[in-house]
């Protein structure tokens, strides 16, 4: 039995107006009328549901996984990482009907390195923000020691947030402080008192 579950698209202009599109309904984002048929057909068990392991994602999964992973890869790396997956499942195409051993000398596209790529580049990316911040701030002019070795300590996470001793000689020299101290650093203080 084939069902289009996709949404039907001409349904979603119910305004009279041309032109004039209202927000979406719920089965303008799923065919609820044949969503039903195809739940009664699994319960009638004229449809069969199958579990299939596979190494590549089907293309619903895929959407899944590309929106998953949105917020951990920037836009260039989104592309070399879909790049890949369209790669593999080339591949796999490709290699259909091949013999067991051929197969087995492919290297698949595998989730979790990847995840952990993206992890650990963001890990690199903010270890290298936190380093540049402290750098400025063991640069500052006019800055006595205890105050850089707090906020160093605050940034690397040793200190969960500024003393009262700090706050109140920040509060006291705060326009001294925004004119000489670099944005970033004034910023991360703003941040954390």
């Amino acid at each position: 039995m084939h069902v289009n579950l996709l949404p039907n698209i001409s349904k979603s202009s119910r305004s009279g107006n041309p032109g004039s599109f209202p927000p979406p309904t719920f089965e303008d984002l799923m065919d609820i009328e044949h969503t039903k048929e195809v739940l009664k057909g699994i319960e009638d068990k004229r449809i069969k549901v199958e579990e299939v392991v596979t190494d590549l994602p089907s293309p619903f999964a895929f959407s899944l996984i590309s929106q998953g992973i949105a917020d951990v890869l920037r836009l260039e790396e989104k592309h070399e990482f879909l790049k890949r997956m369209h790669n593999s499942v080339l591949a796999k195409i490709a290699l259909k009907g091949k013999g067991k051993e051929e197969l087995e000398d492919l290297e698949y596209f595998n989730y979790e390195k990847e995840w952990d790529k993206a992890a650990e580049l963001k890990s690199d990316k903010k270890d290298i923000a936190k380093r540049e911040l402290k750098m400025k701030v063991w640069n500052l002019k006019k800055t006595p020691r205890w105050v850089k070795a707090e906020l160093v300590d605050v940034i690397d996470g040793l200190q969960d947030e500024l003393s009262d001793r700090f706050k109140l000689d920040f509060d006291r020299y705060k326009k001294e402080v925004k004119a000489n101290w670099e944005k970033d650093v004034y910023s991360f203080v703003i941040q954390n008192v």
